[in-house]
């Protein structure tokens, strides 16, 4: 028995020795008969090796057996692991270029190596031996260059995206692709137009994405054909003139997407899009007003009408859209009234800024409404409490610019969602309602005429808040400052200004606990003075306090930080030096100090803040020399007026001041060279004690025009010409030089257009005055001009020549008081042809009158009287004279009718006379006198 039993059990033993080699024949069979060919891995390999595999995120069992059975990473293959049917390597860090022997792959029907490096659009060539391939993504990567059109040789390719990428050239046909549906090559650099055989050899085509491209001209009418398209999104191109009229035949598109380009015309092409649910044409220039058929489109959830050309009123028919959720239409010229059956939509958004929209229906209000944007148009009326109630999840509120009344609805301040509230710029009233909401991050109701304390509207805002935007400026709060406002922490810009503030500044507001970077009080009562301690936390950005009742000194450690960009303290009672602290403020790109009672010098903070833009120190008590160690690289504004300088000639070094005033000062000496100042528009040195000449302003340096367009040199003690070439500056507007001791005449030749005021009054200018027309105001008194005064006076609404010596007669529109130039003038006894003619007048008259006496006496006294008379010589007074009163000195000659003689009339002339009859008795004889 024990041997039978020994026997079975060796028996069996053989058994299962024989059923494991039986199973390990199997499974070698197995192994033998999988594996892909050789050509397939080795076209996987050299893509490894062409694209840096060593470099790739995951390269699991890459080169070890067969890509198949070791399950290379990102290989897929048949269910007999034969061969290779999908391979996805995206955002792997493939960088490199597609292989020639990737074409290897017979059987593979999807490739997808989007978001790595792959390089060069002429590298995708072997693609084009896939004859199997369904879909192909190389979205994200360093393509360029034209696209390969061995694409149209993929005559099973469904899908292809190549979006992100930096394709240029035209649009390929890919005839022969014609089971494509879905076509993504969007942002690239694709130009020229989109082909009329694209649409038509793609037939089914459902979803086409070509936005963000350079592509030109119009879409072509083959588009129509595409029936089964769904989706056409070309946002972002440079098509231009309408929409093709068919386009409403494409009865199956949802999604279309056409703004941003040059599109015109009207928009009734789209009406016929029964399945269209989102509608984006904004940014172009599509005209006329929206049609009622609109309200047909029952799917549409989406309206962006944005920025084109449309105008009328909104059609009520809007109010069918039960869908409707998003509407935009800014930058247009809609106007009338919203439609109030917006409320019937499911309207989350609606934009209408920059229209003229006239009034708000409450309907708009919804239940559902989110965001409201209506800023700029001419909204009147008031907000109805109830109606805004009823908007619950409103987030976004923004009425800016119009001209609504009333009061601000309190439920506003309920509304637990509300994050941005901006009513700015209307015409409310009243008192601000209490804040409750713990969203709120942007507060602005500037420019209204809201009165009270808004303290106590802000009393449930503190640290934990999101409130970092607050402007109530321009408004007429009154009281003193918030002090929690010092205790928000992300509070970073608060604007008070223009309001009737009283008060000291909290102190709180300097703390730590403070996170303001950006204030602005100025234009209030505020009084006291800022902190100067050591302790106070100075992180403030900008600061402005600007024309309140300050006064003290100006902080010492205002500058330290590093953070101060833009100080203005002006039009206040602050007193002693400028703190050196400033120097620590390297960032600072303003100090507006002016009208203060600060004095001592100006510290050299040039050297130390080297982006300071705009300075102004006027109306103070400087002294002594502007000093600078180092030049000021981006100056450009530098006021320094009614101060006690004596010297500012350093700031020829500012290279890019482009406006400088150091008027009233005790500046002298010889003017600086501020010809140099090659972007200089605005000088005015007037009230200075200045000498000698004025620059050459026009040519102050090669290649570089003068762009002066004011000058100001006037009450000082300048003694030269006038530069001709300064009247020819091309953008110059005024120059004014009175009350110096200029010399010389005025230039002659003007040839600046743009020149309106020019005024030389009080020198010492003579000569004539040329003509300088087409100005507004000449100003020319009290200098040593003569000459005549042309008509073109009277075209210059504002002429002075009082003082001078112009000759009569003058212009119509001068002499008399009140008239548009008020001047006198002088008769002259001859002609007036200019200083050097008169010499030659003289002695050319002379002549002149000896020639014609000598002609008279010879014609009169030896031509017979006859022909005297035939020519018409003399001019002839008959005049009766008694003869006790005519002594005849002798004859002087014969003629017609009697002697003529020489006689003494009235014992003083010498006449000649002639008796031609004699009277009766006792009568006087008639004589005639020639």
């Amino acid at each position: 028995m024990e041997r039978a039993i020994h026997f079975q059990r060796a028996n069996g033993a053989v058994e299962n020795c024989v059923l494991v080699v039986v199973l390990c024949v199997v499974t070698l069979g197995a192994l033998v008969a999988g594996g892909v060919p050789d050509s397939e891995r080795e076209g996987l390999m050299q893509l490894y090796l062409s694209t840096q595999g060593q470099n790739w995120y995951w390269v699991e069992n890459w080169g070890h057996g067969d890509p198949c059975v070791e399950e290379w990473y990102g290989v897929h293959c048949d269910e007999n692991l034969t061969t290779v049917v999908k391979l996805n390597l995206g955002n792997n860090n493939l960088v490199g270029v597609i292989p020639a022997s990737f074409g290897n792959l017979p059987n593979l029907e999807s490739l997808q190596l989007s978001f790595n490096t792959i390089s060069s659009a002429e590298s995708l060539a072997p693609l084009s031996s896939l004859e199997s391939l369904r879909v192909l993504y190389l979205d994200e990567n360093n393509l360029d260059g034209p696209m390969p059109e061995e694409f149209g040789n993929l005559p099973h390719l469904q899908v292809l995206t190549l979006k992100g990428n930096a394709l240029s050239g035209s649009l390929p046909d890919l005839a022969n692709t014609t089971h494509l549906a879905v076509v993504d090559l969007s942002f690239n650099k694709l130009d020229s137009t989109i082909p009329e055989i694209f649409f038509a050899s793609h037939p089914s085509l459902v979803h086409l994405y070509l936005n963000d491209n350079a592509l030109a001209s119009s879409l072509p009418t083959a588009l129509c054909r595409a029936t089964l398209l769904k989706t056409l999104s070309l946002t972002n191109n440079l098509l231009r003139q309408s929409l093709p009229s068919c386009m409403g035949r494409l009865s199956s598109l949802q999604t279309l997407y056409l703004g941003h380009n040059l599109l015109s015309g009207p928009l009734d092409a789209v009406w016929g899009m029964t399945s269209l649910t989102v509608l984006a044409v904004d940014e172009n220039e599509f005209g006329s007003t929206l049609s009622s058929r609109m309200g047909a489109l029952s799917a549409l959830t989406t309206v962006k009408v944005d920025s084109n050309s449309l105008l009328g009123t909104m059609p009520s028919e809007i109010g069918r859209l039960s869908k409707l959720r998003i509407l935009t239409m800014s930058d247009n010229d809609f106007g009338g009234r919203l439609p109030p059956d917006l409320g019937n939509t499911a309207l989350a958004i609606l934009e209408g800024d920059n229209n003229h929209f006239e009034f708000v229906p409450d309907g708009v209000f919804s239940e559902t409404l989110e965001l409201l944007s209506l800023s700029f148009n001419s909204l009147s009326g008031t907000l109805s409490d109830a109606a805004v109630n009823r908007s619950a999840l409103l987030a976004v509120l923004n009425l800016k610019g119009n001209f609504l009344e009333g009061t601000i609805p309190a439920s506003l301040g309920q509304k637990a969602l509300l994050s941005t509230l901006d009513l700015s710029e209307n015409d409310f009233v009243g008192t601000l309602p209490l804040l409750e909401s713990a969203r709120m991050e942007y507060f602005d109701v500037h420019s209204n005429s809201l009165d009270g304390n808004p303290c106590s509207s802000f009393a449930l805002l503190n640290s934990s808040q999101s409130l970092f935007y607050l402007d109530i400026s321009h408004n007429q709060f009154s009281g003193r400052l918030c002090s929690n406002f010092g205790s928000m922490y992300y509070l970073q810009s608060a604007y008070m200004s223009y309001n009737q503030f009283s008060g000291t500044i909290p102190e709180v507001w300097w703390s730590v606990t403070s996170g303001m970077r950006d204030v602005d009080i100025s234009y209030n009562n505020i009084e006291g003075t800022l902190p100067n301690s050591e302790s106070v936390d100075w992180r403030l950005e900008h600061l402005s306090a600007r024309q309140n009742s300050l006064e003290g000194m100006i902080p010492t450690y205002i500058g330290f930080g590093g953070v101060l960009l833009t100080l203005d303290l002006g039009e206040n009672s602050f007193e002693g030096e400028i703190p050196e602290s400033l120097q620590y403020a390297t960032n600072l790109e303003s100090l507006k100090l002016d009208n203060n009672v600060l004095k001592g010098s100006i510290p050299d903070i040039f050297s130390f803040t080297s982006n300071l833009r705009t300075l102004h120190l006027q109306s103070n008590l400087f002294a002594g020399t502007l000093r600078s160690e180092a030049k000021s690289a981006n100056l450009q504004v530098l006021f320094l007026q009614n101060n006690l300088l004596e010297n500012i000639d350093v700031v020829v070094e500012y290279e890019k001041i482009r406006v400088l005033n150091v008027s009233h000062n005790l500046l002298s000496g010889k003017l600086p060279p501020f010809d140099d100042l090659l972007d200089l528009t605005s000088l005015d040195a007037s009230y200075n004690n200045y000498t000698g000449v004025i620059p050459d302003f026009v040519s102050p340096a090669p290649g570089k025009p003068c762009v002066l367009t004011d000058i100001y040199l006037n009450n000082n003690a300048l003694n030269s010409t006038i530069p001709s070439s300064l009247l020819s500056a091309p953008l110059l507007l005024v120059i004014d030089f009175h009350s110096n001791n200029l010399v010389g005449t005025i230039p002659e030749k003007i040839t600046s257009f743009q020149l309106q005021t020019v005024d030389f009054s009080s020198n010492s200018l003579s000569g004539t005055l040329p003509e300088i027309s087409a100005l507004q105001a000449v100003l020319v008194a009290d200098n040593e001009l003569t000459g005549f005064l042309g008509t073109w006076v009277c075209d210059v609404p504002l002429f002075d020549g009082t003082g001078n010596v112009f000759y009569c007669p003058l212009p119509d529109c001068c002499g008399g008081h009140g008239t548009l130039c008020e001047t006198l003038c002088i008769e002259l006894p001859v002609p007036y042809f200019g200083a050097w003619w008169r010499v030659v007048y003289t002695v050319v008259g002379a002549v002149l009158l000896l020639l014609l006496g000598t002609w008279w006496a010879c014609t009169m006294f030896h031509v017979p009287s006859r022909m005297r008379r035939r020519l018409g010589y003399g001019t002839f007074k008959q005049r009766s004279v008694e003869v006790e009163h005519i002594e005849v000195l002798g004859v002087l000659g014969s003629g017609f009718a009697g002697d003529v003689r020489k006689a003494l009339w009235m014992r003083t002339t010498v006449v000649a006379v002639k008796a031609l009859s004699a009277a009766g008795e006792g009568s006087a004889p008639d004589f005639e006198k020639e």
